[in-house]
């Protein structure tokens, strides 16, 4: 391969071989066949373009070698330079306290069952970042969860979700626990969930239980026995919902000493009645009450809920709210709802 210097970069490229001339068109134009003397020159004209073709192959990736080398150096720069303009970010200028509350807001719901959550994305972006969200058990005490039945229990991805549940309440430390859990019955034979693993993982935390949100299929303590053993000493809201059931049990709150506000809309509580009212809080700590108008013990409830400061009213159909033979002196605020 012969080499010359670029007269404009100065560069060492190689010198091709052959000149491309017009003088082929010429030939090609022509209907006479070539001369004898032209013939051998054309067959060492081709060998020369096809040494030329490597070398300009050669040339060619040499080049892109090169070009890429440069891109890659461009590339490295341009991040460089995001990462120094980073460095003038705003929020790097927070103080701590500042950024946790920003934090705070940002982890009020962590999505657990199709994410990571909130906590764990924050925990993921600096190590400044990481340090805060780990030395804060509060960011990690709220979850949103779905447990599903056996038969749909998936060894990856809900084995994926049991292990995000144990690091959120690993890294909540001993903070109350605030989260919302849409249960699915674990066997279709019964309405009992407690036999799920992820749900165990949470019922062995229930003395941390705060602000709790259900919805499953029922709530009845013969079919649901972990609620039996819970021990609720700090839970403040419990909001009920079921999708297959209209009815809870009362029982189930037997352990609840700091109970302020109890939803359960469209559902009757009931309790075995020969042992008494079961809710320790009614008539001390129940300030917010939400049930069901046209239940049959609406009445009975009331009595046993002396201090409310909130009262929510569901009906299922028309109800005329005016013919209540009652009025409430201690009820600061009166709701009513037409489901």
């Amino acid at each position: 391969m012969a080499l010359e210097s670029c007269s404009q970069c100065h560069s060492t490229v190689f010198k091709p071989r052959v000149n491309v001339t017009s003088d082929v068109y010429e030939h090609l134009r022509s209907t006479n066949t070539l001369p004898e003397n032209i013939l051998p020159n054309t067959s060492a004209l081709l060998l020369s373009i096809e040494k030329d073709l490597d070398d300009y192959e050669s040339e060619i990736h040499a080049l892109q070698i090169r070009i890429a080398d440069i891109e890659k150096r461009r590339t490295r720069l341009r991040t460089h330079a995001e990462n120094l303009q980073s460095l003038l970010s705003p929020i790097r200028r927070l103080p701590n306290e500042l950024l946790m509350r920003v934090f705070g807001y940002a982890c009020i719901e962590n999505e657990l069952t199709y994410g990571c959550g909130s906590a764990l994305t924050l925990g993921s972006v600096c190590l400044r970042w990481r340090q805060l969200t780990i030395e804060c058990p509060e960011l990690w005490s709220n979850m949103n969860i779905c447990i599903v039945a056996e038969d749909e229990f998936d060894e990856v991805g809900d084995v994926r979700l049991a292990a995000r549940v144990n690091l959120y309440l690993g890294r909540s430390k001993s903070h109350p626990l605030r989260f919302t859990l849409i249960s699915i019955p674990w066997r279709p034979d019964s309405d009992d969930g407690s036999d799920n693993p992820i749900f165990k993982q949470i019922a062995r935390q229930s003395f941390r239980w705060k602000h709790v949100s259900f919805r499953g299929a029922s709530f009845v303590p013969d079919n649901y026995p972990t609620w039996d053993s819970l021990d609720l000493p700090i839970l403040d809201t419990l909001n009920l919902s079921s999708y297959g059931a209209d009815s809870c049990s009362l029982e189930m709150l037997k352990k609840t000493p700091m109970l302020r506000a109890f939803h359960a809309p469209g559902m009757d509580c009931l309790w075995h009645q020969g042992s008494g009212f079961p809710l320790p809080s009614a008539r001390t700590t129940l300030r917010d009450l939400e049930y069901n108008l046209i239940a049959d013990n609406f009445y009975e409830i009331l009595d046993n809920c002396s201090n409310l400061h909130r009262l929510s009213l569901i009906a299922r159909e028309k109800y005329n709210y005016s013919g209540l033979p009652f009025c409430w002196s201690y009820t600061h605020s009166l709701y009513h709802s037409e489901h």
